[in-house]
């Protein structure tokens, strides 16, 4: 991946196991820290405890769309900057030296794309946008969220129950939120 990616991204360990919760199969990531490099090279972009993924082995392999039993993101970190001159700590990716080749519309098949996603969980995430040029500047401290859905190309179904202890958010110098607990319940269908 880091010959990918104008970052270093790295991580203290890493368990697959297809058999331990069959039919899912999980993935455990644990120690994960993706860092910037010269200019940002003393900033984290993201981090994060432990993540941890599960999806039903045998959607993997249907036309009906992928079973993800859980996502848990364990006390990940972001920070997002934007220099004073556009640049950003995000625009990691290498360019792509190898040529494509287009496909005509026509040859295209189209199959809707669709994920059941059981449970999706956030716990203790702290986010920092800090955007010079534009001048605002957020930061959202210990956002925990549960996340769980059907989004399906024909209907889609979300329910969502997310809080942050510390939401602080100023424009121009100026602050709007400054500490704000905020929570909120959000079924979507």
């Amino acid at each position: 991946a880091n010959e990918m990616l104008n970052a270093k991204l790295d991580f203290e360990s890493l368990d697959i196991s297809l058999f331990s919760h069959f039919p899912s199969a999980s993935i455990e990531l644990n120690g994960l820290t993706l860092s910037g490099i010269d200019d940002f090279e003393n900033d984290t972009l993201v981090s994060a405890e432990s993540i941890d993924v599960a999806v039903n082995v045998m959607s993997l392999f249907s036309d009906k769309g992928f079973d993800v039993n859980y996502v848990v993101l364990d006390k990940p970190s972001i920070k997002a900057v934007k220099l004073a001159d556009g640049r950003v700590n995000w625009d990691i990716m290498k360019p792509d030296t190898i040529a494509t080749v287009e496909t005509p519309a026509e040859e295209e098949a189209s199959s809707p794309f669709k994920v059941k996603l059981q449970r999706f969980v956030i716990k203790n995430m702290n986010l920092i946008y800090d955007d010079q040029q534009g001048k605002m500047y957020a930061d959202i401290r210990d956002f925990n969220a549960v996340c769980a859905g059907d989004l399906g190309s024909e209907r889609t179904t979300l329910k969502l129950e997310a809080e942050t202890k510390s939401l602080t958010y100023k424009m121009n110098g100026i602050p709007f939120l400054a500490n704000a607990n905020i929570s909120a319940k959000m079924d979507v269908d």
